[in-house]
């Protein structure tokens, strides 16, 4: 299996720690984060792209989907500070060649979190070249 989790989330997580030194990070969901701001980088799908796969069924490039999520608290710009760590991720992630699918806000019962949860797409290769198409 291609897998560049580890990869993926080092270079995020370093982007991010160039401009929010106190951010609190994990490579698995967490509904209630320790610290704020917190931000989650999941791989949360990987797969075999069929159109490269050979007639061995060796998989030459797989498409993988990472699922962001971004909290912060007790800020009264948290939406605003939200949208400053999105805007580092989201570069990060183009910069890398992924497309983003999804930026959905999401409010919970806390209504002093805000929450926005992001989804990233794109094709890697056995050499780890990532497509978007």
């Amino acid at each position: 299996m291609i897998d560049v989790e580890n990869e993926i989330f080092s270079k995020v997580v370093s982007d991010l720690k160039l401009k929010y030194p106190n951010v609190s990070y994990a490579s698995v969901f967490t509904n209630s984060p320790p610290n704020y701001p917190f931000v989650s980088i999941e791989e949360i799908d990987n797969f075999i792209y069929e159109r490269s796969e050979d007639s061995s069924s060796n998989e030459n490039h797989v498409r993988v989907t990472y699922e962001i999520n971004i909290y912060v608290k007790d800020n009264s710009m948290k939406k605003t500070e939200a949208k400053n760590i999105l805007n580092i991720v989201d570069s990060s992630l183009l910069g890398l060649g992924f497309s983003r699918i999804s930026k959905i806000p999401s409010q919970g019962d806390d209504e002093t979190i805000y929450r926005v949860v992001l989804r990233y797409s794109g094709v890697v290769s056995k050499n780890y070249e990532i497509f978007r198409r």
